[in-house]
């Protein structure tokens, strides 16, 4: 198992008077616990980020993910998660909201080169309020690049 958590304080002062002084916690926090054949990732984050609104000096950006992988052989792993994701524009009455679900599955082809594909459903609110959903389908080929081992070296006479 391993944890990970930071914590800090944003306090922001601006010299705009249209825009109010910000005083917020951001996070970044992960849990990651495996117990053959299963793994289970949870993570967490708040940020702040830049936009171009010149209504809002910034965003705070918050998500919460859950992922559960399952190797049901060596070369295939199954996987299922859930996603939040909240962007408020602070000083302005935008925001938007994301729910995703989804599944998938990859397999090892090589010592290095896998294939996998990602179904997943997502619904949520754009900041002009209006509701969206949409089905996303993934496929991914990935290239592991690692140094080879180094050859036996062959002495004479041995």
């Amino acid at each position: 198992m391993t944890a990970f958590v930071s914590v800090s304080r944003l306090y922001g002062r601006w010299h705009d008077p249209d825009f109010t002084n910000v005083d917020r916690t951001l996070f970044n926090a992960s849990l990651n616990w495996r117990a053959a054949p299963f793994r289970i990732d949870l993570t967490a984050w708040r940020r702040a980020g830049e936009t171009t609104f010149p209504i809002s000096p910034i965003t705070i950006e918050t998500a919460y993910s859950v992922k559960v992988s399952w190797t049901a052989e060596p070369k295939v792993t199954l996987a299922a998660s859930v996603g939040y994701a909240a962007s408020d524009y602070l000083d302005s009455p935008f925001h938007a909201r994301t729910l995703t679900c989804g599944v998938g599955a990859s397999r090892d082809i090589d010592d290095d080169l896998t294939l996998g594909i990602d179904v997943a459903y997502a619904k949520g609110s754009l900041i002009s309020g209006d509701d969206v959903n949409g089905l996303v389908i993934t496929s991914s080929i990935t290239k592991r690049f690692s140094p080879k081992p180094p050859e036996p070296t062959k002495r004479a006479g041995v």
